[in-house]
């Protein structure tokens, strides 16, 4: 699922809902991991945080390729 981040959040829902224990891959140069970013909750840069808080069911994420980390979650 590439393009655009914030974009996946809704497949990656209903794929988790489908299959609970749902582990995503995510390759990437950033973590994605901010609870908003310039005040907007929704942001390509929080899509991972909104995953983790929002659907239980995901149970891992691994993280490929990171080059830069900002503040945000660490587990």
């Amino acid at each position: 699922m590439g393009g655009e981040h914030s974009a996946p959040f809704s497949l990656m829902r209903a794929l988790a809902e489908r299959h609970p224990g749902l582990a995503i891959l995510q390759i990437d140069a950033h973590c994605d991991l901010r609870e908003a970013y310039e005040g907007y909750r929704w942001s390509h840069a929080s899509v991972f945080w909104n995953v983790l808080r929002d659907i239980p069911a995901v149970s891992k994420l691994v993280q490929v390729g990171i080059r830069d980390s900002a503040p945000g979650r660490t587990s």
